[in-house]
C-alpha cells in the first residue's frame, strides 16, 4: 500500500474543561522531519508529540500546530486582595477624620483603588494538559495517515495505468528495433548503388557483413530485456507489503538511463519519437513518486541532502550544460529522420547550436521540445547523463 506524502488532518480532544487541538500538515522530504508549534504551557511535550507520530508516518516534513484552552480558569472567578483593601479602608477614614468630614468611607470609595480584585491564576496541571494533547495528537496522525492512504490509492491506480501504457509502447518499439537490420541494409544498398553506379555489382557477402556491424551497433535487445524487467520489478513494488517510494524512485532513474540508451542507439525516426513519448511518459510518473512515502518504518531520520537529477546539469561540451532532467533523448546526427528533425527544429526555431563551429556529433532532444546539437560524440553524452543518473541513484540508495 502506497501513500502520499501531503496530507492534512485535524483533531480535538477535551478533558476535565481542558480542550487541545492537534493540526498537522505535511510535505514532501526524504527523510521524517519536524516543526512542532505549541503554547509556552506545553513546552517540553515536543519529544512525547515526535515518539506519537512516529508511530504512524516515517517519512515527510511534519507541520505539527498545538493550541490549548484551560476553561478552568474562568470557572476559578476572582480574588480579593484584603489586606490591601483594609489598608486602603483605613487610609480613607484617617482622611476623613482629619479633615473633619461627615461622610464616612463606603464601598465604592474602597472598589476605586486598583487591582483589589484579580482573576484567580492557577498553576497548569501539566499532566492533564499532556494527556489531552497526546490524545489529540494521536488522532490527527492517524487521521493523517488515513488521508496519505486515501491519496496513495488514487496516485496508484494513476501509476499502474501509466506502466502500462509505457508495457504498451515498449512492445511498438520492440516491433520497430526488430526492422533495424532491413532498414539498414536497404539504407547501405542505396548508398553503395549511388557510390558505384556503373562500376560493377555490390558483393552480397561484404553488404551482409557491413549491415550485421551496423545492427549489432544499434542492437536494443538487451535495453528491452531490462526494461520489461523494470516494469515486472515496478508492478511487484507497487503491490508489495510495505511498499518502498525510494525503490520506485530508482526504478525510475533505470528506466530513464534504458530509454536513453535506446534513442542514442536509434536510427528511425519513429523509433525516436517512441522515445521521446516514453521519456515524456516517465517524467509525468517521476512527478508523482516524489509525492509517494515509504510505508516501511525507517530507523534513522537524520536530514542528510543529497542532489536531486534535477540539480544536476549536463554537460555537452565547450562549457556548455543542459538540465539533467530535461533530457528525454540523445541521438546520433547521421541519418536522414535526424537530418530532417534538425531541419524541421531550425525552421521553427526550436534549435540550439552549442557545437562552436564543429561538426554535429550528438542530438539532444528536451523536453520543451528544443533540438540542441553538440560536438560531444553521443556516446560520451550518454555515458555524462548516466554517470549524473548513478550518482543520484547512490545518493538515494543511501537513505
Amino acid at each position: 500500500m502506497i501513500k502520499s506524502m501531503t496530507a492534512f488532518a485535524k483533531a480535538v480532544h477535551t478533558k476535565e474543561m481542558v480542550t487541545a487541538e492537534a493540526v498537522i500538515r505535511s510535505y514532501n522530504s526524504r527523510h521524517l522531519d519536524f516543526a512542532v508549534y505549541m503554547p509556552d504551557a506545553c513546552q517540553g511535550l515536543d519529544e512525547e508529540i515526535k515518539r506519537i507520530v512516529t508511530r504512524y508516518h516515517h517519512r515527510g516534513r511534519m507541520e505539527i500546530r498545538i493550541t490549548v484552552q484551560d476553561d478552568r480558569i474562568q470557572e476559578t472567578g476572582f480574588e480579593v486582595d484584603e489586606v490591601k483593601a483594609l489598608a486602603y479602608f483605613k487610609a480613607l477614614k484617617q482622611i476623613t477624620d482629619h479633615l473633619g468630614l461627615s461622610r464616612e468611607p463606603d464601598l465604592a470609595d474602597v472598589l476605586s483603588a486598583k487591582n483589589l480584585i484579580v482573576p484567580s491564576v492557577n498553576e497548569p496541571d501539566q499532566p492533564l494538559m499532556a494527556a489531552v494533547v497526546s490524545e489529540a495528537v494521536d488522532q490527527a496522525a492517524k487521521d493523517l495517515d488515513q488521508m496519505r492512504r486515501t491519496e496513495g490509492s488514487h496516485l496508484y491506480q494513476d501509476l499502474m495505468a501509466r506502466i502500462d501504457a509505457m508495457e504498451v509502447q515498449m512492445d511498438q518499439v520492440r516491433e520497430l528495433a526488430h526492422d533495424i537490420p532491413v532498414l539498414y541494409k536497404k539504407r547501405l544498398e542505396e548508398r553503395l548503388a549511388r557510390l558505384t553506379a556503373g562500376q560493377g555489382e555490390i558483393d552480397p557477402v561484404r553488404l551482409t557483413q557491413e549491415v550485421a556491424i551496423l545492427a549489432d551497433k544499434s542492437d536494443v535487445s538487451e535495453e528491452i530485456v531490462r526494461i520489461a524487467s523494470h516494469i515486472d520489478q515496478f508492478r511487484k513494488t507497487m503491490n508489495a507489503e510495505p511498499s518502498q517510494g525510494q525503490t520506485l524512485n530508482f526504478l525510475i532513474q533505470e528506466f530513464n538511463r534504458e530509454f536513453n540508451t535506446i534513442g542514442s542507439k536509434s536510427g528511425q525516426a519513429a523509433l525516436s519519437h517512441r522515445v521521446v513519448d516514453l521519456k515524456s511518459q516517465l517524467e509525468k510518473s517521476g512527478n508523482r513518486f516524489r509525492t509517494l512515502s515509504d510505508t516501511r518504518k525507517k530507523t534513522n531520520t537524520i536530514d542528510r541532502t543529497g542532489l536531486r537529477l534535477e540539480q544536476l546539469l549536463l554537460n555537452i561540451g565547450f562549457g556548455n550544460t543542459v538540465p539533467a532532467d530535461r533530457v528525454v533523448a540523445i541521438l546520433t546526427p547521421n541519418s536522414s529522420p535526424m537530418k530532417r528533425l534538425k531541419d524541421e527544429a531550425r525552421d521553427e526555431n526550436r534549435l540550439i547550436d552549442a557545437t562552436h563551429g564543429r561538426k554535429t556529433r550528438a542530438i539532444i532532444v528536451t523536453n520543451s521540445n528544443h533540438v540542441i546539437l553538440s560536438a560531444i560524440q553521443a556516446e560520451t553524452v550518454s555515458a555524462r547523463y548516466e554517470a549524473l543518473a548513478t550518482k543520484d541513484g547512490e545518493k538515494d540508495q543511501e537513505t
